[in-house]
């Protein structure tokens, strides 16, 4: 594998645990803690951990790209909450600056009533937490990768979170190992273009995401944080355009919605 810009990130889960291994030691303990002075509830962490892994994941990021790729009014509303441009958006309520996270409960609500068209249980059974959307999903931005109109650049995104490990769990389930390692948290932010050069050898896309950076005038990295979490929209693939919702989720990865990949 060559490296671009410092040590690797992908395909390295070994590595990876080896760094993480202090701090894991440091959470277990504290975990164990705070179980034995009654503070945290084991059974309710459990539960938390299970509907993150199994009704979640990455389902429900990948039903709203595709939703997003074939309903322009719902693009529109996700990259412009504030000012959005279609009805019935245009006249919310509730418009705002991190407005998205109502639009896409709205869309999954309504969704969820049309004869399980999400194809997922919606909303998953204890994962809201008396949330809009779940936690780590409320205060949400989203990005989309292509042609900017307003600089008349083309461009990519990619998020990362040089703290730790701040992620839209409501819509892509826990966080990757690599993306809390310490590689990555650096690399993302002086080596974004090479980031994306070793996911894409590790799957044996190096050859098409080396002409897709050519045509990139600017990656932008987006640093999530506490106050607001990022979700990447990525370019629906050329010639897919006839492939209804349900399809064009197979396309999308998780690692597209955080940028290190294309889709």
């Amino acid at each position: 594998m060559r490296i671009w810009g410092g040590r690797p990130i992908a395909d390295h889960p070994e590595g990876a645990e080896q760094i993480l291994a202090p701090l894991s030691a440091r959470v277990e303990a504290l975990v164990h803690l705070l179980e034995d002075k009654g503070v945290v509830n084991p059974a309710l962490v459990d539960q938390f951990v299970e509907t993150y892994n199994k009704q979640v994941g990455p389902y429900i990021g990948k039903a709203v790209v595709a939703h997003a790729w074939v309903d322009k009014r719902f693009r529109d509303a996700l990259l412009n909450p504030e000012a959005p441009r279609y009805e019935p958006y245009r006249s919310h309520p509730k418009r705002g600056p991190l407005a998205a996270t109502i639009y896409i409960r709205e869309w999954l609500d309504e969704a969820a009533r049309q004869h399980d068209f999400l194809g997922f249980k919606w909303p998953p059974a204890n994962g809201l937490f008396l949330t809009t959307l779940g936690p780590e999903g409320e205060q949400l931005r989203i990005v989309a990768n292509g042609w900017d109109h307003e600089s008349k650049i083309r461009v990519h995104n990619l998020v990362s979170c040089t703290l730790c490990s701040c992620y839209p769990q409501a819509l892509l389930g826990p966080q990757p190992v690599w993306y809390k390692s310490r590689q990555y948290r650096a690399r993302s932010q002086s080596a974004p273009r090479g980031v994306m050069l070793e996911f894409a050898e590790t799957n044996n896309e190096l050859a098409a995401v080396e002409e897709y950076l050519h045509g990139i005038d600017e990656v932008r990295v987006w640093d999530s944080n506490s106050e607001v979490r990022f979700l990447v929209l990525p370019e629906q693939p050329a010639g897919t355009e006839h492939l209804g919702e349900i399809e064009l989720r197979g396309l999308i990865t998780r690692d597209g919605m955080i940028g290190a990949r294309t889709v």
